[in-house]
């Protein structure tokens, strides 16, 4: 209370309260089959949760956007201009779920994250995996994407692994870099594999101190029923963040 105002901690206390809401509710979202969820129901639940893949990132595009407009986003964010840019690749029309951007002002460095969300009865494996690459190669055919102050970070994210062992395998041929759930790294890209269960371990451990100080009655925390409560829940959400990045017209 000597340094913050009693307005701000309380405001603080509520945005926490609503991270461990909305994680609860996607929970439900991946886990409750009798929800009936579809990639699409998760895609709109992330788009004002990304906070759940990084801090401070801003939400350049969300499903829809094809790679020349998201480049055209891109370029604004970065460049402040508007521009028209055209894309020579074979792969230019496939669709990112979720990418966003984060500006270091003061390192200069550019971090992105590009993040694919399969269908929680889909087990992950060396076709969800080839997709992912395919955004790589898109992105590493673009100059404007490979300055060598930026760095990339792909992530597919499902409920589990098929049963061929390639996801497995790919972990054992990153292991050398010693990262968690690395399965491929190339110069400044890399590519993550994890499962929604993993995903719901790093919030808890992210959070974990401050669950603890505050001591937050995780029982007491009102969580909706329904895809449709889940929906409008998460648009009332103090957690949630800032739509994608609109192009002026």
């Amino acid at each position: 209370l000597k340094t913050a105002k009693l307005s701000n901690i309380i405001k603080t206390i509520k945005l926490i309260e609503d991270r461990f809401r909305a994680i609860e509710e996607l929970k439900k979202l991946v886990y409750n089959r009798e929800l009936g969820t579809n990639e699409n129901d998760i895609q709109k639940f992330i788009e004002k949760h990304y906070w759940i893949f990084g801090e401070q990132y801003h939400l350049v595009t969300a499903a829809e956007p094809k790679f020349e407009e998201a480049l055209r986003r891109y370029r604004y964010m970065i460049e402040g201009e508007k521009k028209d840019v055209k894309i020579d690749h074979p792969d230019k029309n496939k669709e990112m779920d979720i990418f966003m951007v984060r500006q270091d002002m003061q390192t200069d460095v550019i971090n992105n994250v590009v993040v694919e969300l399969k269908h929680p009865r889909i087990k992950l494996g060396g076709h969800q995996l080839e997709q992912v690459k395919s955004y790589m190669r898109v992105i590493r055919s673009q100059d404007l994407f490979n300055a060598p102050n930026m760095t990339w970070q792909f992530y597919l994210v499902g409920n589990g692994f098929d049963e061929t062992g390639y996801i497995e395998s790919e972990f054992k041929n990153a292991k050398q870099h010693g990262e968690k759930s690395l399965a491929f790294l190339v110069d400044n890209y890399k590519i993550y594999v994890k499962k929604w269960s993993e995903i719901f371990a790093d919030f808890e451990l992210r959070h974990q101190f401050l669950y603890k100080k505050l001591e937050l009655e995780r029982e007491n925390i009102i969580v909706s029923e329904s895809k449709v409560e889940i929906a409008e829940s998460s648009s009332q959400n103090s957690a949630r963040q800032e739509p994608e990045i609109i192009l002026p017209k």
